[in-house]
């Protein structure tokens, strides 16, 4: 088969979507040496608004394809072209957009209310990244059920549990960490709730349960200014460190040296992090809500994104703990095994033989 994958994402996105095509492309290759893959991606294009990827996904990319006479086009980053000419597969990690669509503006509300679901509806199979994904797309999209595929993502190779000591006192010193700390990560917005997170972290510095250092790794987003408001408001500027986006190496030092990964969002399609971070031995207190619970298992500590006394009271007794930390670190390194983007990519050429045989 010859089959097309857009990676505009890996070029306008690095994360999320971006992280997602690139080690799926990466993983096909190298188990699958019968078909031929082509990657499409505008010409040299940074930071697409919305308008000029729409235009980018059904002109540009269509054409692209049309030249090749692809039997196949993967979309893994939600809305394939109108009119394509050949099969399509379509990866969707989550309808955040469209579920919280009232927080954006016109053009994004009419993208994710209307055009996206029209979009994927053109698909000849559907690729969730999780079960709730599924849900979803059943709920909001009405998509035949029989043509979604629940395939798991993975995390990234370079996360791995790192115990070379020069190697940790390197990222240490890197990022003036001589002391333990408590680690979060993701893109700094709303949705990922830091702010009951730090919320709950403040309420164990008062209470003296902890003087650790808390660490927030993640590129800026919307909405981030109550965040600085609070840390500045309640006094806890000089116990917390913004590192901003970092690369996987270092992240993965940092995910192995932690002494606790917080991560609570209200809403995931996956929920890559807490994965990275079990991949890497740090014990995790997550979220029991949407994907999360799916992809942790009985590997962390899940609560209530909404319940601040809740996380509190998890993070004070994984803190004093150690039992508990060990617990949470052995379970983690277990349960991040069963993921893999060679397996990903062999259910991935499943969906598409089935698509082109359909």
């Amino acid at each position: 088969m010859k089959i097309g994958i857009d990676i505009n994402s890996v070029i306008d996105r690095p994360t999320g979507i971006g992280y997602y095509a690139k080690n799926l492309l990466r993983a096909l290759k190298g188990i699958d040496s019968q078909n031929q893959y082509i990657a499409y991606a505008p010409p040299a294009k940074k930071d697409m608004n919305t308008i000029e990827r729409m235009i980018w996904e059904n002109h540009g990319l269509r054409r692209a394809a049309a030249k090749e006479r692809l039997d196949l086009l993967h979309v893994p980053g939600f809305a394939p072209p109108l009119n394509i000419g050949c099969k399509v597969v379509t990866t969707v990690h989550d309808l955040i957009g469209l579920i919280y669509s009232k927080e954006m503006g016109a053009i994004s509300r009419f993208y994710w209310a209307r055009w996206l679901p029209m979009a994927i509806r053109r698909s000849d199979l559907i690729i969730a990244d999780s079960e709730n994904t599924k849900k979803d797309i059943l709920r909001y999209v009405r998509f035949p059920e029989d043509r979604i595929r629940v395939i798991y993502l993975a995390q990234a190779p370079a996360y791995r549990r790192i115990e070379d000591t020069q190697r940790l006192l390197q990222v240490r010193e890197k990022y003036g960490l001589k002391d333990d700390f408590i680690l979060f990560v993701g893109t700094i917005e709303p949705r990922k709730n830091l702010i009951s997170v730090l919320k709950a972290y403040d309420e164990l510095i008062r209470s003296k349960v902890t003087d650790k250092r808390f660490v927030i790794v993640g590129k800026s987003g919307w909405g981030e200014g109550p965040i600085h408001d609070y840390i500045r408001e309640e006094g806890l500027t000089d116990y917390i460190s913004f590192l901003g986006f970092i690369d996987e190496d270092d992240l993965a030092a940092l995910y192995s040296i932690c002494s606790l990964f917080v991560y609570v969002p209200f809403y995931e399609g996956f929920g890559l992090p807490p994965l990275e971070a079990m991949a890497c031995g740090a014990p995790v207190i997550t979220s029991s809500t949407s994907s999360v619970p799916e992809i942790v298992s009985d590997a962390a500590i899940t609560v209530a994104p909404d319940d601040i006394d809740a996380i509190v009271e998890a993070m004070r007794q994984v803190l004093v703990n150690p039992d508990m930390q060990r617990q949470l670190r052995e379970k983690g390194l277990a349960r991040a095994k069963t993921f893999s983007w060679e397996k990903v990519a062999k259910e991935v050429l499943e969906v598409y033989d089935k698509a082109v045989a359909a």
